[in-house]
């Protein structure tokens, strides 16, 4: 059984795992490394996301491929899922399936995406109130119907082999001298 260890922040969910690695790769679906027998891949996807698979269970975390316009930064146009940009980055990715979407934190570099990676595989979405809250919204906005759990301080949910357990934590201040 792989055991992580999950940091909630006072926004959310603030990610750091734990986890006896039999193997790690930034390595693409199709490369050589995939064609042996490997315990557990580890795969950066972008900024702040990864994907933990062991053969059986594949799960999604911060998965974030949409970039803000300058509309966007300045709160002029409503920031949604670029769906072009994930479609590109999950066939490059050579990602199949997903189990488990996971969000460490509210902030758009880790949600944003989200909802839609959670729609497209039919994944469980995990999170706390805040992304609870976009979840829904998105449900609302494109007719979707989710899969999301609400998580607690030191839940653990367990997801194929894997044993998520949830630790609330407080966001560090992005600009502490101010």
């Amino acid at each position: 059984c792989k055991r992580i260890a999950v940091w909630l922040g006072s926004s959310g969910i603030f990610l750091t795992f734990l986890v006896l690695l039999g193997s790690v790769s930034a390595a693409r679906a199709d490369d050589d490394i995939f064609k042996e027998h490997v315990p557990l891949i580890v795969r950066w996807t972008s900024v702040a996301g990864f994907l933990l698979e062991d053969g059986e269970t594949t799960l999604w975390f911060d998965p974030i491929f949409t970039r803000p316009s300058l509309l966007n930064w300045f709160g002029l146009k409503e920031l949604t899922p670029d769906e072009a940009a994930i479609t590109e980055n999950l066939r490059y990715l050579g990602v199949k399936k997903v189990d488990a979407v996971f969000v460490s934190h509210e902030h758009f570099d880790h949600a944003v995406d989200a909802s839609e990676i959670a729609h497209r595989f039919g994944a469980t979405l995990y999170g706390g109130p805040s992304l609870e809250r976009i979840a829904r919204a998105n449900e609302k906005r494109f007719g979707w119907n989710l899969h999301f759990q609400l998580v607690a301080d030191r839940e653990t949910v367990q997801v194929g082999k894997f044993k998520i357990k949830f630790f609330r934590r407080t966001h560090p201040a992005i600009f502490p001298k101010l």
